[in-house]
C-alpha cells in the first residue's frame, strides 16, 4: 500500500502518563454461563495486541465489550484511566471491523467510507479528501466510484477497513476480519494491515483463531483457555 504523505495520523494519546485501554476483572455471562472471568487486558498506545482462542471460547464478546455493544457482567473498562465502562459505543472513540465487511450496498465505495465520518463535523470538501486519503491508504486509488458488489473479498474487507478508520479512532478492533479470505490474499492483508496501525500509531485489538497470524500482526499475543486470559503467550 503506498501512503499518502498529508495523512492526517489518528489522534491517539500523547500526554505523560497515558495508559490506553485497561479491562481489569472483567466477567462476561452469556445465556446464563460464566464465559469468562477476572480477564485483565492492557493496550498501550500505539499497541497491537492479538486475542487468540478456539470458537466459542469468548474473544469476540470480550471484544464487544470492549467496543461497548455488549455489558460485561462485572468489572471494568478504562482509556487513560478514565472509566468508559457504562459509556455509549459512539462515544467511545473506537472503530470496528468485522469478519464480514458489512458493506452498504446501496452506495459506493466512497460513501461507504464517508459513512464512518457522519459524526465528525466537516464540509463535504473536506470529507472527500478524507476519503481519497483512506483509499490511497489502503491500496484502492481510483475505486472511488465502484459499486461494492464489484469488489472482491479482499477489496471489500480494505474497503470497511478504509471506513472504520476514517474518523481516526483512537482504538481499531479487528474481529476476525480476514476469516473469510484464501491464505495467500489472508498473508498480505495481515502485513498491509500491521504496516498501516504501525505507521498511523492506532492501538489495535485482533481477534482470531490463527496463530500464525496473531504473531505476524500483533505485538502481543493474548490467548483465551477455560474462561480465561492467560498472562502471557
Amino acid at each position: 500500500m503506498t501512503t499518502p504523505k498529508d495523512l492526517t495520523p489518528a489522534p491517539q494519546s500523547e500526554q505523560p502518563g497515558a495508559t490506553g485501554l485497561r479491562v481489569l476483572d472483567g466477567a462476561i455471562t452469556y445465556e446464563g454461563r460464566l464465559l469468562l472471568h477476572e480477564v485483565r487486558l492492557d493496550v498501550p498506545p500505539g499497541h497491537i495486541v492479538a486475542l487468540l482462542g478456539p470458537s466459542g471460547s469468548g474473544k469476540s464478546s470480550l471484544l464487544r465489550c470492549i467496543v461497548g455493544v455488549q455489558p460485561l457482567t462485572s468489572g471494568s473498562i478504562s482509556w487513560d484511566g478514565h472509566d468508559i465502562t457504562g459509556v455509549a459505543t459512539h462515544r467511545r472513540g473506537f472503530g470496528l471491523v468485522f469478519q464480514d465487511a458489512l458493506l452498504f450496498p446501496h452506495l459506493n465505495v466512497a460513501a461507504n467510507i464517508a459513512f464512518g465520518l457522519r459524526f465528525t463535523s466537516g464540509d463535504k470538501t473536506n470529507t472527500r479528501q478524507r476519503v481519497g486519503e483512506l483509499l490511497e491508504l489502503v491500496g484502492l486509488e481510483g475505486f472511488s466510484r465502484r459499486g461494492v458488489d464489484t469488489l472482491s473479498g479482499g477489496e471489500a474487507q480494505r474497503v470497511a477497513l478504509a471506513r472504520a478508520l476514517a474518523p481516526g479512532p483512537r482504538l481499531l478492533c479487528l474481529d476476525e476480519p480476514f476469516g473469510a479470505l484464501d491464505r495467500d490474499l489472508r498473508e498480505r492483508l495481515v502485513h498491509d494491515v500491521r504496516e498501516l496501525l504501525t505507521l498511523l500509531g492506532t492501538p489495535a485489538i485482533h481477534v482470531t483463531h490463527d496463530p500464525d497470524e496473531a504473531e505476524q500482526l500483533a505485538d502481543e499475543v493474548r490467548t483465551i483457555r477455560d474462561g480465561s486470559l492467560d498472562p502471557r503467550c
